[in-house]
């Protein structure tokens, strides 16, 4: 399992989609602290910093799940090539797996470390005025890495249940909530199921994630709701379907 893992995040740091999606961050920060220091030249409003980092943080998280998933997830011929040499299907799932969220929760320390030390400079420049506590930005930073393997993992569940990447993208940020919505929709004057879609919508992935900016008031045991529900939803059902596919 060691040897497995180790090969897989030596593949990571050598895939260039990664080290993109890295840089891109890095240069992302160095705009958003320009721009605020130029913000009296466009006369643009006194927005919180906090806020922006809290928007780009939980945009590029969402898009780097779905990078390190486009990596992980094997094609067709690479997964007959690894199960020739006597891997089980469900050591291979798991091991992707732990692969998978060891290099989306390294990228996520990275994008923290690369925001901080972005607003650290642009406060010793005098481009940058952080309004926010940096205690609290730590606090953000552990539960967006808890939430966000949450989230990940209905990714990853997802794609191998419906064979497909896009969709298991997709499903979690998009079909799951539009459905719930219209469901909302359609139960008219219900109250009582209106109520149970409502609490429903609580523990879906997206909706726990977005919670992270505000750490102190995330209700734990309904997170804890949230990752029961996805690991029975998505990441075992995954397992299943993957372990029954036919896939030569």
């Amino acid at each position: 399992m060691v040897d497995y893992i180790k090969s897989e995040l030596f593949r990571a740091v050598k895939y260039k989609g990664l080290r993109i999606f890295l840089g891109l961050t890095a240069l992302m920060v160095a705009l958003v602290v320009v721009m605020g220091g130029l913000k009296d030249l466009f006369n643009s409003p006194d927005t919180t910093t906090m806020f922006f980092w809290g928007v780009m943080s939980l945009i590029g998280a969402g898009m780097l799940y779905s990078l390190a998933l486009v990596f992980t997830f094997k094609t067709k011929d690479t997964k007959v090539q690894i199960l020739s040499y006597g891997i089980s299907r469900w050591k291979m799932y798991l091991w992707d797996f732990i692969s998978f969220q060891i290099i989306t929760i390294a990228c996520v320390i990275i994008m923290a470390i690369l925001a901080l030390v972005g607003t650290k400079l642009g406060e010793i420049t005098g481009l940058l005025q952080y309004p926010g506590d940096y205690g609290l930005f730590i606090e953000q930073v552990k539960a967006l890495l808890i939430l966000g393997i949450n989230l990940s993992a209905s990714f990853f569940g997802l794609a191998f249940l419906l064979d497909n990447v896009s969709l298991g993208i997709a499903t979690p940020m998009v079909f799951i909530p539009i459905t719930l919505q219209l469901l909302m929709a359609f139960t008219g004057k219900n109250v009582a199921l209106q109520d149970k879609i409502i609490q429903f919508m609580g523990i879906q992935q997206w909706q726990l994630a977005q919670s992270y900016m505000e750490p102190h008031n995330i209700n734990w045991t309904i997170v804890l709701y949230g990752f029961i529900y996805t690991l029975l939803a998505f990441v075992i059902t995954g397992l299943v379907r993957y372990s029954k596919q036919e896939i030569y």
